[in-house]
């Protein structure tokens, strides 16, 4: 679907460690509602990629970003559509971080709420 005559697009800064200068940017995700349904991860690809699942195709979608063991996981309504190993990004060392904080960037036009899952939840700011 489309905002304003813009492909929606949820973008979403994944954020480590705070020192004096802020938090240490460890990547941005971008997930892109056209057809087919694609990501884009900083340091990792150079461009919109589908997802190797295609998400369900439901009116309400809940999207669950998580950090495993070798990289990062993405679900929509509880199916898994991508675990990324980022061992293989030019900056698998930030990537490999743990996230403490998550920042939706301004061309997020898709998200209209969030809820933290977390053992360890990160700090959040919404829109």
């Amino acid at each position: 679907s489309k905002v304003r005559g813009r492909t929606k697009t949820i973008s979403i800064y994944l954020l480590g460690d705070r020192s004096p200068e802020g938090y240490l940017l460890l990547g941005l995700l971008d997930i892109w509602f056209k057809i087919p349904i694609s990501y884009y991860m900083t340091y990792c690809n150079e461009m919109y990629v589908p997802f190797p699942r295609e998400p369900p195709s439901e009116t309400t979608n809940v999207w669950s970003i998580g950090k495993t063991e070798i990289g990062l996981k993405i679900e929509c309504n509880g199916v898994t559509v991508l675990h990324y190993n980022t061992s293989s990004c030019e900056n698998s060392q930030r990537w490999g971080r743990e996230i403490k904080k998550i920042k939706f960037g301004e061309s997020d036009s898709a998200s209209e709420q969030y809820r933290l899952i977390s053992a360890h939840p990160p700090e959040a700011e919404g829109q």
